[in-house]
C-alpha cells in the first residue's frame, strides 16, 4: 500500500466490488461484470440460490494527504518554477510596491527568457540586413488609482504626450493614444490660432481710428 500523498491524489475515489461465490468468473468476465454495471447500472447474478451476490465497495482519498499533495505542488510553482501568486494581490488596498514585489520571481523568469529570445532574433535580423531590435510588452496587475498618482506627479518635469501615453496604458486605452495625442494638438491649434485671430482684429480697429483722427 502507498503511504506517500501523492498517491491519494492519483489514485481518487475508489470503487470496487466483492463478487462473493462467483467463483467460475475469470478476470474476463469480470471486465464484462463491470461494463454491463457502468452501462445498465445494474448487476445480474445467476447463483443467487447458491449464495452469489455483488456488493460495490468505495475507497475515498484521506482529506489530509490530498490537501498536503496540492499544497506542495502550489509550493513549487510559485517557487521552482516561479509561477505568479494571484493570491498575494486579491487585496484591493495592496500597494504598487507590494504587487510588482510579488511580480519578481516571474519577472525573473521571463528575463532570462526573453534574453534567449532576442538573442535569436538579433541573428535573424542580421542575416536579414536589418537594424532593429525586439521590444516586449508585459501585462501586470496594478492599482490604477496610485499609478496614475505617481505618472501625474511627475507632469511638470516631462511632455504632455509623455503623461497621456502612461495614463492611457494605466487605464486600459493604449490604442487611443494617437487618436487622443491628435486631438489635443488640434484643440491647441484652435486655441492659439482664435487668440491671433482675435489680436489681429485688435489691431487692425487701432489702425482705422488713428487714420479717422
Amino acid at each position: 500500500m502507498c503511504n506517500v500523498p501523492s498517491c491519494n491524489v492519483y489514485e481518487g475515489n475508489i470503487l470496487y466490488w466483492v463478487l462473493t461465490n462467483c467463483g467460475g468468473m475469470d478476470y474476463s468476465d469480470a471486465g464484462k461484470f463491470l461494463d454491463i454495471v457502468k452501462k445498465s447500472h445494474v448487476a445480474f447474478m445467476d447463483n443467487v440460490n447458491e449464495g452469489a451476490h455483488a456488493e460495490p465497495h468505495t475507497i475515498e482519498a484521506p482529506f489530509t494527504g490530498t490537501q498536503a499533495t496540492i499544497d506542495m505542488l502550489e509550493k513549487k510553482l510559485y517557487q521552482d518554477f516561479q509561477a505568479f501568486d494571484a493570491s498575494a494581490v486579491q487585496a484591493g488596498n495592496q500597494t504598487a510596491t507590494a504587487i510588482k514585489a510579488s511580480y519578481v520571481p516571474l519577472d525573473l523568469k521571463i528575463d532570462g527568457f526573453e534574453e534567449q529570445v532576442t538573442e535569436f532574433i538579433l541573428g535573424i535580423l542580421k542575416l536579414a540586413g536589418i537594424k532593429d531590435k525586439p521590444t516586449y510588452t508585459r501585462n501586470q496587475i496594478v492599482n490604477k488609482q496610485e499609478e496614475v498618482q505617481t505618472v501625474l506627479m511627475v507632469a511638470p518635469y516631462t511632455t504632455p504626450e509623455y503623461i497621456t501615453r502612461k495614463l492611457l496604458t494605466i487605464l486600459g486605452d493604449a490604442d487611443m493614444v494617437e487618436e487622443i495625442l491628435k486631438e489635443l494638438a488640434a484643440e491647441d491649434l484652435g486655441r492659439f490660432g482664435g487668440n491671433n485671430q482675435q489680436d489681429g482684429g485688435n489691431e487692425s480697429e487701432e489702425g482705422e481710428e488713428s487714420e479717422n483722427v
